[in-house]
């Protein structure tokens, strides 16, 4: 489960810009045992790219 909101007033806009203050909520889960459960556990890592929005001309 992925949440994405700007912080301000909570909307979620198609993109966010350079600047934007944003929550980000993700809920983790796993499957256990045949089912989904949430996953319990201390060592997640997260990785972020940013896809280069800049325009480049020569």
């Amino acid at each position: 489960n992925i949440r994405h909101y700007l912080k301000k007033d909570k909307s979620t806009p198609r993109f966010y810009t350079i600047k934007n203050d944003l929550v980000f909520n993700v809920q983790f889960d796993e499957f256990v045992h045949g089912k989904w459960m949430p996953f319990n556990g201390t060592d997640v890592q997260l990785e972020f790219v940013r896809i280069d929005p800049f325009v480049r001309a020569t």
